[in-house]
């Protein structure tokens, strides 16, 4: 519920409202599911997410890279969660004009993409 609240004030560009609920939602997942649930994955993307439409990529790239390493040893690497991890992260390095680090990633992303989705799909 606090991620989904603070998604709605992070679409409606209340980031100071989103913020905190963000950061509680991050802990409660630490302390009830614990770092290795991908729950708290989802979490530290939400933030993450927030600090980059903050512009603040200092802060977003760590929690994205942490997300992507978490969904590759919970999920796998052909898990599409660990594929929207691969895809936020190269979308903070676009963000900020680091296209030579993104296209790895993206590329890594597209086969899991198309064997989830099929190669017709519009993303």
């Amino acid at each position: 519920m606090l991620n989904n609240l603070g998604a709605l004030y992070r679409s409606q560009g209340d980031y100071a409202k989103a913020r905190p609920l963000y950061r509680t939602a991050l802990e409660i997942r630490e302390n009830t599911l614990g770092k290795e649930h991908f729950h708290y994955g989802y979490s530290l993307n939400n933030l993450a997410g927030l600090y980059r439409s903050l512009k603040d990529y200092e802060r977003a790239e760590p929690l994205y890279a942490q997300a992507k390493q978490l969904f590759e040893r919970v999920r796998g690497k052909d898990h599409p969660d660990y594929a929207m991890s691969l895809d936020n992260l190269a979308t903070l390095y676009v963000s900020g004009e680091e296209y030579a680090m993104a296209k790895p990633l993206y590329l890594e992303a597209l086969p899991i993409w198309e064997q989830v989705r099929g190669i017709q799909h519009p993303n």
